[in-house]
């Protein structure tokens, strides 16, 4: 391409040097990484015709802009200004189901039915001066980042460039110290993520929205340039990103963990305490059988049925009255959630009694009470994330040094937690059925189904048929690669189900061999296999002995109720409740001073020194009310008034916050269900309090 000359060496060189000084001062590891930094590919910096840098890909013979780097950067910029557009993690502006009564959802619906009557008929925003946060996807030679900030403040722009190359060059012509200076002194966050290993993207972006729960209330996807890295990032993301609202938790979500934890841990049921496998080779040489609840299972049944007392068999969720249904016993059950109707389910099965009998129950800690106490057999097993290691060590139960295994990524599904128990437990054969993910994308199939036809989701009076909203397969929209070739149709919820299993695949696979026998979604790292294909041993499961060796490395904690009040600490809460509203209700002059505070407010509870749960749902409740507060102020033109009516959605949040100082002395009594007797004697207290 004759139209291009080659950058003065010179030029390079001084602008380089800038730039590094700047990054060793705000970026010390992107400094670390780009000093002395040598190209991976032939693209090179170059002069285009109208004299600006250009980058040259000798490959294709072609420019990164076409010759117009000023004027296409611009236009990026001025493009993403003009039809600046929110993309939600969370139905922002949807009134969501309360099943279990729980104050969170009250308030949050009463915030969200307030703010779509106060945009009934207001006018469209359309240029908005600032933004909560912007994924720039490809930044190429950045000129457009300063574009960006001379007409608008984005609070947090996160910055993704696949090419270290690209963004190498960047340093070699964009000058960055101004806008770096502007930005940290503005306490603006500006991230840079560079590199195109995209396995652990969607994990660092659910650390950065969790430390910034203002850039997870809305933010815009920014294309710098496009190529075929770009698409499949833009893939990813998109297949992927919803899965960051299952790390915020609320308020009477951790209530629940915290009175289930108490009742379950005070009531002698075994720890797992040892994060050795307890175990016999003998015993992890059994073939160990994970099943789900998913339609393939029924492929399997008849096999199941024949050879139950020839490998482990784990039933995840409601796969165990699947097969109680079958006559098949479970040699264990795996619980996860900590909702009532997991009792619910399982008591539709009562006439099983049999089954319950021989069964281990395997839970976390947080699992409904009532559930363990349908079992003879019990264990539990500490989830990652929760507060009750937090207990133990505080009350004295176990020594501040001791780390109790615990059981992480074992979200979104039980199959999860399945595969997590089985690999700590350290079975070399692991085979997965009815772990669908997903359905067949099979046109010949006129009645997909996301269960098992044997299972309680089934109706019962009509043959085939399933119970009404059993079945949402109108949610799976994403093609998936299948198991045994072709596609499913799956959904963000279980593509998160599908790169936990991935995750905790990659971390045991030295040791096991995991295989993949549903007709569903590809899981990497387990190999296709059907199920009839298993070479069995001559030996049977010995129950009794494999529940013995686990008790081997468990033990019990006896709690008091004394023990536990020494942890709640209401005064303190009452205190800190006071604080964050006070923050909450200061009076912002405009939309990016909104912002700010609430950076603020939640930068205040992360750093605060109460108790680490008391963090966890306060942080994750005011992120999910300040969302539809947030798409209000950037859905409608009259800055000045949005500002004002979100006053009003904010008092709101605040009667939220001061209900709860109301719970807080009875958070060893909010067992589900339960726990309306408990907010109904709050609201009592809380409205005299209030009128008086």
């Amino acid at each position: 391409m004759s139209v291009v000359t080659a950058v003065s060496s010179e030029f390079i060189s001084d602008r380089l040097n800038q730039n590094l000084r700047a990054l060793e001062f705000y970026y010390p590891e992107l400094y670390s990484r780009f000093y002395n930094y040598a190209q991976k590919s032939n693209i090179r910096l170059v002069i285009n015709q109208n004299g600006e840098p250009d980058v040259y890909f000798p490959s294709s013979d072609t420019l990164l802009y076409s010759g117009q780097s000023f004027a296409k950067c611009l236009k990026i910029a001025n493009d993403l200004i003009d039809h600046l557009e929110l993309f939600s993690l969370y139905p922002a502006l949807t009134e969501l189901d309360d099943p279990f009564t729980q104050i969170h959802f009250e308030y949050r619906n009463r915030i969200v039915r307030d703010v779509v009557k106060e945009l009934s008929g207001a006018d469209p925003i359309s240029k908005a001066e600032s933004f909560p946060c912007i994924l720039q996807i490809g930044l190429g030679l950045g000129y457009q980042l300063g574009y960006l900030y001379e007409k608008m403040t984005p609070l947090h722009l996160y910055v993704i460039e696949p090419d270290p190359d690209l963004f190498f060059l960047s340093l070699c012509c964009f000058d960055y110290p101004p806008l770096l200076n502007y930005i940290h002194e503005n306490n603006l966050h500006l991230e840079f993520r560079i590199g195109n290993d995209f396995s652990n993207l969607i994990d660092e972006l659910n650390v950065y929205f969790n430390w910034h729960p203002v850039a997870f209330a809305a933010q815009c996807f920014w294309i710098g340039y496009h190529s075929s890295v770009i698409k499949q990032l833009m893939s990813l993301l998109s297949e992927n990103f919803a899965s960051i609202t299952l790390k915020l938790g609320f308020f009477d979500d951790l209530m629940f963990s915290f009175a289930h934890g108490v009742n379950n841990l005070s009531s002698g049921i075994p720890v797992l305490y040892s994060n050795k496998t307890c175990l016999s080779e003998y015993m992890r040489n059994f073939p160990l059988l994970l099943v789900g609840n998913g339609p393939s299972l029924d492929d399997y049944i008849d096999f199941i049925k024949d050879n139950q007392d020839r490998f482990v068999i784990m039933a995840c969720g409601t796969a165990f009255s699947t097969l109680c249904r079958c006559g098949i016993k479970s040699d264990i059950y795996i619980a996860l959630e900590r909702g009532v109707n997991v009792y619910e389910s399982l008591i539709a099965i009562k006439e099983h009694r049999e089954y319950f009998e021989h069964t281990l129950c395997i839970g976390t800690e947080i699992i409904y009470p009532k559930v363990f106490e349908l079992f003879k057999n019990r264990l539990i097993i500490l989830k990652d994330n929760e507060i009750a290691p937090l207990w133990l060590k505080k009350i004295g139960k176990i020594d501040s040094n001791t780390e109790l295994p615990v059981a992480s990524r074992i979200n979104p599904l039980v199959s999860n937690f399945g595969l997590v128990v089985a690999s700590i437990f350290g079975f070399k054969q692991v085979y997965m059925a009815g772990v669908d993910n997903g359905v067949i994308d099979d046109s010949s199939v006129t009645s997909p189904n996301l269960h098992s036809r044997h299972s309680i989701y089934a109706d019962e009076s009509e043959t085939g048929k399933f119970k009404e909203g059993c079945q949402r397969i109108s949610r799976l929209f994403f093609d998936y690669p299948a198991n045994f070739g072709g596609n499913v149709k799956t959904d963000s919820l279980y593509m998160s189900c599908i790169r936990a299993m991935e995750y905790c695949i990659s971390k045991h696979s030295e040791n096991t061999k995991f295989y993949n026998c549903s007709n569903g979604a590809e899981i990497k790292g387990a190999k296709p296999f059907r199920l009839q294909s298993i070479k069995l041993g001559n030996d049977n499961f010995d129950f009794t002995e494999f529940k013995q060796e686990l008790i081997s490395g468990c033990r019990s904690f006896s709690l008091t109720v004394d023990d536990l009040k020494k942890i709640i600490d209401v005064e303190g809460y009452c205190r800190f409740v006071d604080d964050t509203v006070r923050i909450l209700t200061e009076i912002p002059k405009d939309r990016l001073e909104f912002l700010e505070i609430e950076e603020k407010l939640l930068d205040s509870i992360e750093k605060t020194k109460i108790n680490d749960w008391y963090k966890m749902f306060l942080s994750g409740s005011l992120s999910y009310m300040l969302l539809p507060v947030n798409e209000y102020l950037y859905s409608t033109a009259d800055e000045e008034s949005s500002l004002r009516k979100a006053g009003a959605f904010i008092k709101i949040i605040a009667e939220f916050l001061n209900l709860t100082k109301e719970i807080i002395p009875f958070a060893l009594e909010y067992v589900q269900n339960e726990h309306v007797r408990v907010v109904e004697k709050a609201k009592k207290k809380y409205e005299k309090g209030f009128f008086e």
